[in-house]
């Protein structure tokens, strides 16, 4: 995802918690 280029540590963590991260920032970055 584009995400784990800015937090690479959280999606290293898991796919879920990166989907999650990436629903986040589609609210914060349409």
């Amino acid at each position: 995802s584009a995400q784990a280029q800015l937090a690479p540590e959280r999606a290293a963590k898991n796919d879920d918690g990166e989907k999650q991260v990436e629903q986040l920032v589609n609210h914060a970055e349409p």
